[in-house]
């Protein structure tokens, strides 16, 4: 014979059986969590010209360029994506439609100061992978040709040890022409000694990225970079979509198509990077239009795998939501937004409240709690 027991939550009813409680509450095991310690979708609802602080946690954006003309110049902004009706990206293009811009080079930076605790900018102290995920294309309807002046290239920097990116050293994911690859762009992780304003300072560490090309040079690129601490080792992973791809971005989170094999390169992961930021090198034009002369990037996120052990046992999870015990408290990665409920053995409702942050922590007593965040559900002790 079965018991139910009834709870009653904002004028809802949810029926909990003493068995499914028991099969709850059985077999926690040890495993790991990822920290989720920053990630901008650049989603403003407008747009905002210089690029607006945003993100969580929130990013102060800062916008450099060495192009000169008249009326609002080279950009870097927050705006809509061509044809998308409410996707905003971070949009780089040399001027608009009336003004004339000299060649130049136009990149938005912020601080790594701004990532949460769990991410070290001296990249070889961290202790689990550091990931950063990101999808980026151009309208520029031909190939790319570099960072020499009166080029065009373009480059996520992922971390550096200066806000001029002109000057600085680090490392960087770029989308560029390549001889194997010509007339296609193709994707490569590299390091930059001096600034990322010539070629000659620029050094493949994996790639290109020669099978991940296509015809359609405007379609985006889904992008994951992977760095592994303990052996200074750096994987890269690229995934294009499909021709005339050009609102459907993807989720570079999911990429797993690995270019080339895992490098081993150490020469800045003992340094601290303070920045990451987003370059866009190009020519002098007559009159710039969005839809030629234009670079977008979306979806930059990076993460830190934690290796030390936590209890916690998914139940069921669809939304890539990570729930995890740390420090006698739960910690809960990437439910910003969203309504979370926690239970305690018994099935009583002790927690009822809205996740505010993408790294939510809450201070909860020492024992066994299900959590239901949305549809999904989790099992986590506190120890």
């Amino acid at each position: 014979m079965k018991t139910n027991y009834t709870v009653k939550l904002k004028g809802k009813t949810l029926f909990l059986m003493l068995s499914m409680v028991l099969f709850l509450w059985s077999g926690i095991v040890k495993g790991q969590t990822t920290h989720t310690v920053f990630i901008d979708d650049f989603n403003r609802n407008e747009v905002a010209s210089p690029v607006s602080a945003g993100g969580s946690p929130e990013m102060l954006w800062s916008s450099i360029t060495t192009s000169t003309g008249e009326g609002r110049g080279s950009r870097t902004e927050a705006a809509l994506i061509p044809d998308a009706t409410d996707d905003y990206a971070l949009r780089i293009y040399p001027g608009n439609s009336t003004d004339g811009q000299s060649a130049g080079r136009t990149y938005a930076y912020g601080s790594l100061a701004t990532y949460t605790n769990q991410f070290n900018a001296k990249l070889s102290d961290n202790t689990g992978q550091v990931t950063w995920t990101f999808s980026f294309r151009t309208n520029r309807a031909t190939a790319f040709s570099g960072f020499d002046a009166s080029q065009y290239g373009m480059a996520v920097i992922l971390a550096a040890d200066g806000s001029n990116f002109l000057t600085a050293n680090g490392y960087a994911v770029i989308l560029n022409r390549h001889a194997s690859t010509s007339p296609k762009n193709a994707v490569s992780l590299v390091k930059f000694a001096s600034g990322i304003d010539l070629n000659s300072k620029v050094t493949s560490i994996i790639g290109p990225s020669l099978t991940e090309t296509t015809d359609d040079l405007r379609i985006w690129f889904n992008v994951k970079v992977v760095y592994t601490p303990s052996t200074n080792t750096w994987e890269l992973f690229v995934r294009k979509q499909p021709s005339g791809s050009y609102v459907d971005k993807g989720d570079p989170t999911t990429v797993n198509t690995l270019v080339g094999s895992a490098t081993t390169d150490n020469t800045y992961t003992g340094t601290t990077l303070f920045y990451c930021g987003f370059l866009f090198n190009h020519s002098a034009v007559a009159s710039a239009s969005v839809n030629s002369n234009t670079v977008y990037i979306d979806d930059f996120k990076v993460t830190v795998y934690d290796p030390s052990p936590v209890s916690s046992v998914t139940l069921q999870n669809s939304s890539g939501i990570n729930v995890f015990s740390n420090e006698n408290n739960i910690r809960i990665n990437g439910a910003k937004n969203t309504d979370c409920k926690i239970f305690n053995v018994s099935g009583q409702l002790v927690a009822d409240r809205l996740i505010q942050t993408d790294d939510e922590i809450v201070t909860m007593p020492k024992g066994m709690y299900l959590i239901q965040i949305g549809i999904n559900r989790f099992k986590v002790l506190v120890q």
